[in-house]
């Protein structure tokens, strides 16, 4: 058995936090943090969860291939976080994905 990567998508949370927002409730300072650490700004989810997220970049990975959604044999579906296990993701995201309209290459939300 073998398998092609045909399209990939991503989807990072919309509200973002800049280390100097942070430092306003947290005794740190930009400079620390990028110092340490790498991190200038973080995605924090206010309004999306886990699977709304996945559900999203499963859209643009459709957009990305040029396919429909039931043309894919597989999806892979990756987090890190602790709310939940990939597979509760992967299964709200299948069912958040199926809906589709006819000539559309990315399923419309109803």
């Amino acid at each position: 058995m073998t398998g092609t990567i045909i399209g990939t998508g991503a989807c990072a949370a919309s509200h973002v936090m800049e280390n100097d927002d942070l430092a306003q409730f947290v005794d740190t300072s930009d400079a620390w943090i990028t110092e340490r650490t790498g991190i200038k700004r973080r995605h924090i989810a206010e309004n999306e969860t886990v699977s709304s997220l996945a559900v999203c970049a499963a859209k643009k990975a459709l957009l990305d291939a040029k396919i429909l959604a039931d043309e894919i044999g597989l999806i892979i579906v990756s987090t890190m976080t602790l709310l939940h296990s990939v597979i509760l993701v992967s299964e709200k995201a299948e069912l958040s994905s199926h809906k589709k309209e006819e000539n559309h290459y990315v399923p419309k939300e109803t």
